[in-house]
């Protein structure tokens, strides 16, 4: 669940970056996850419609490649399930990006994940530019 004083600061804030890990599958299904989650961040008041700029972020894609070649609405579609027309419908102004801050996979080694060599983060500074390009325009 999201801090009460997180969601205050949600609602002033000028945009949103949205991570979704496409390789989390939450205990509850993901289509209950998802919905929970939506529903607890859209406005309680107006018309319950979200209006600063929104980047859905697919986060981690670096951990398949199928996650890496799949178009970014797909992907999203594919992992937040019969939700995606919900979130739509509450956002007027939205995109959906990929990206990685390691840019590679990771390897097991025991128990734990470890990345080889240096991070080559792919596709973050994305959203970020989108947002700002947004508030340009107003």
């Amino acid at each position: 669940d999201i801090p009460p004083n997180i969601l205050r600061e949600m609602t002033r804030a000028r945009g949103l970056i949205l991570l979704i890990n496409p390789s989390f599958v939450p205990d509850e299904g993901r289509a209950r996850y998802y919905m929970r989650f939506f529903d607890r961040t859209r406005p309680s008041s107006g018309t319950k419609q979200l209006t600063i700029p929104v980047a859905v972020c697919l986060s981690q894609i670096d951990r398949a490649p199928q996650f890496m070649d799949a178009e970014p609405k797909a992907l999203f579609e594919e992992t937040v399930g019969d939700t995606a027309p919900v979130l739509y419908s509450w956002l007027t102004r939205f995109d959906i990006f990929k990206l990685t801050a390691l840019g590679r996979p990771l390897r097991r080694v025991g128990d734990r994940e470890v990345l080889d060599g240096e991070p080559r983060p792919k596709f973050v500074h994305l959203p970020i530019s989108w947002i700002v390009g947004q508030h340009d325009r107003t």
